[in-house]
């Protein structure tokens, strides 16, 4: 990846079956590194992130297009109740003291605009260290029914960055691309 011990980014590697052993051993190679993740949070349930929180200093990047259970289900693919616990695991995170950042790709045809404001004001309440905001993006490729949905025009996406910076001075917002 681009540092050691380096940013594991794709997919989700909380999945792995030897996750922990793995962590184990890049911590003890790795032993004052920051090591990033990124998921969709649905597996950050408080015995898992009880078990997370002695290889701090860590950093979770939540993937969190929606606070609605039924819209993160749609976009994610997942059952609802994983949806219960990726919205709670911020609340977690910030118990074990476990910095993260919040991950928007917005989608305002499947979201609506006040859907993600309200995600991106709720990772900010919830101690999100700071937003990354990923334009959408496919190729030609992608089937054209599914494009219609995920389309966000460059201009509607600025224009968010723009009133979520105006609503929240101070708070680092990271639009990708800048």
């Amino acid at each position: 990846s681009d540092s050691l011990p380096g940013r594991i980014s794709e997919g989700e590697a909380f999945l792995h079956p030897h996750f922990f052993d793995i962590l184990t051993l890049v911590r003890e190679r790795f032993l004052t590194n920051r090591i990033h993740f990124t998921t969709n949070a649905s597996l950050l349930d408080e015995p898992f992130i009880q078990r997370l929180a002695p290889f701090r200093p860590l950093e979770i990047n939540v993937s969190l297009h929606s606070t609605q259970p039924k819209l993160w289900a749609r976009i994610f693919q997942r059952p609802q109740k994983l949806a219960h616990i990726a919205l709670k695991s911020m609340y977690l995170l910030k118990k074990y003291h476990i910095d993260f950042t919040g991950n928007i790709v917005p989608l305002p045809r499947i979201c609506g605009g006040d859907d993600i404001e309200n995600t991106f004001a709720f990772l900010a309440a919830e101690g999100a260290k700071s937003t990354l905001l990923w334009w959408p993006g496919f190729s030609k490729k992608t089937p054209p029914g599914l494009r219609k949905k995920i389309e966000c025009p460059w201009e509607e996406f600025q224009g968010f960055v723009q009133r979520m910076r105006e609503k929240f001075p101070g708070y680092p917002i990271v639009p990708q691309p800048s």
